[in-house]
C-alpha cells in the first residue's frame, strides 16, 4: 500500500487576473513499507525507501530508485523533517533546508512577502544512480501556503502511525 506525503501549490497565484487554477504538487511516495537493516560496527540502523513525484497539469515527473532512502533507526529523518519544519513555522526564519543523510534530494521553504511560501525541492539524481554525490541537479519551485504544509505535517503523523503499526505486529 503507498503511503503519499505532498504539497500542492496554492491556488489564485496571480491576483487581479481571472486566470484558470493551475495546480502542482510535490510528492513522497513511500511504496513499500518494508525498512530495509543495515548493521555497521557500532550500531543497527533502519531506512525507508521513497520515490519522488512532481506533478503539474498534464505532466508527471517520477524519480525511483532503491537508493532514495530516509533514516528510520538511530535517528528519524521522517521525524526530524516534522519537528523542523514546524519550528520554521513559528519562528522569524526566512528560509528552511532539509538534506537527508543520503542526499538525494533538498527540500527548502521560504516565506514570501504576501503571506505565502516558496518550495524548492533539488534532485540530485546522481548520488542515488552513480553512489556519489553529483549536485549537478535540477529543482522544482511551486507557491504553497500554510495550510498546505499543515496538511504535509500531518500526514507525517499519518505515516509515523502506519510504521509504528506496521513493525510492531
Amino acid at each position: 500500500m503507498p503511503f503519499n506525503l505532498s504539497i500542492r501549490s496554492s491556488k489564485n497565484q496571480v491576483l487581479d487576473h481571472n486566470w484558470p487554477d493551475l495546480e502542482s504538487s510535490f510528492n513522497l511516495i513511500f511504496q513499500d513499507p518494508e525498512i530495509s537493516q543495515r548493521k555497521n560496527c557500532h550500531e543497527s540502523n533502519a531506512w525507508i525507501n521513497y520515490s519522488i513525484v512532481f506533478k503539474s497539469p498534464n505532466k508527471k515527473i517520477s524519480f525511483e530508485s532503491k537508493n532514495y532512502l530516509l533514516s528510520l533507526k538511530p535517528l528519524s529523518e521522517i521525524n526530524r523533517l516534522k519537528k523542523e519544519i514546524e519550528a520554521f513555522l513559528s519562528s522569524d526564519q526566512k528560509s528552511f533546508s532539509f538534506e537527508p543523510l543520503e542526499p538525494n534530494l533538498e527540500l527548502v521553504l521560504e516565506k514570501s512577502n504576501n503571506g505565502k511560501f516558496k518550495l524548492f525541492c533539488w534532485i540530485d539524481n546522481g548520488n542515488a544512480e552513480l553512489t556519489h554525490y553529483t549536485w549537478d541537479s535540477f529543482g522544482l519551485r511551486l507557491y504553497t501556503d500554510k495550510e498546505e504544509i499543515n496538511k504535509f505535517i500531518s500526514q507525517i503523523d499519518e505515516l509515523n502511525e502506519f510504521l509504528h503499526n506496521f513493525h510492531s505486529d
